[in-house]
């Protein structure tokens, strides 16, 4: 496994928390880091992702596509409202199959709790948005 470019993406205040990513070629893998410095009251932070996948370019430029294939529910351990502020979150290496014959180019991730500048976990997710997401994209060689 190779670690190729690293992609930056970063929502606009008011935006829906739904990720939608263009790798720009099919690739096996992905891992994707965020760090909770933003997200509206306080101090919000992200608690789960949905991470879906999909090769189909109609997927990524409609988001009422119904092909997404879903291939993990990421949760973070980084949401504690003080200690965690800023804190950086780590997904690690997600395969999209165990040999390598999967291969996607678009993902999409959808934020389905978080947790509250007071410690309550909330699947209200409007009002959240992070600072910067890096994507790392992997290929089996």
């Amino acid at each position: 496994i190779t670690d190729s470019d690293v992609y930056y993406w970063c929502p606009a205040d008011g935006d829906t928390p739904t990720w939608y990513i263009d790798l720009k070629s099919a690739v096996n893998g992905i891992s994707l880091d965020y760090w909770n410095k933003a997200g509206g009251k306080g101090g919000q932070k992200i608690r789960t992702l949905d991470i879906y996948v999909s090769d189909l370019k109609t997927d990524y430029q409609t988001s009422t596509s119904s092909n997404w294939v879903k291939i993990a529910t990421f949760t973070s351990d980084k949401t504690t409202p003080t200690t965690d502020a800023g804190a950086k979150v780590s997904t690690d290496l997600m395969k999209f199959s165990e040999d390598g014959s999967a291969a996607y180019q678009y993902v999409k991730c959808v934020v389905t709790s978080k947790v509250s500048s007071s410690g309550v976990e909330t699947s209200e997710t409007l009002d959240v948005n992070v600072g910067e997401l890096n994507v790392f994209t992997w290929k089996f060689e």
